[in-house]
């Protein structure tokens, strides 16, 4: 193995940092990419929660605004879930929509009682 002029660090490390950190900017960058995929899966899954009647947090309205809630994508302009608002949103519409069905399944049972 031969050392490198930067502090005797093996050639071979340092390449295996580069492609990590290329790896990194690779995945920031296509994640990036995807913002708007991910907005208009926002979008559904706050007009689901709506639907069932959970309350979703508001957006906030000024960029300079701090939310736990959402974060601001700053090569598009918008504002996505944070990742905790999209489990508890989906967690609380799984559980209305299995309340929705155990309901309807009740009153199935009455009706062909």
């Amino acid at each position: 193995m031969q050392g490198s002029a930067i502090s005797g660090t093996p050639t071979i490390v340092l390449g295996l940092r580069a492609n990590r950190q290329l790896s990194a900017h690779a995945v920031r960058r296509s994640d990036l990419a995807l913002h708007p995929v991910y907005e208009r899966q926002a979008e559904r899954l706050t007009a689901k929660a709506r639907k069932y009647g959970i309350t979703v947090p508001q957006q906030p309205t000024r960029y300079d605004e701090d939310s736990d809630d959402w974060y601001l994508s700053h090569v598009f302009g918008f504002w996505l879930p944070s990742r905790e608002l999209e489990q508890r949103l989906r967690r609380e519409i799984r559980d209305e929509r299995r309340a929705s069905y155990e309901e309807f399944l009740k009153r199935a049972t009455l009706l062909f009682v």
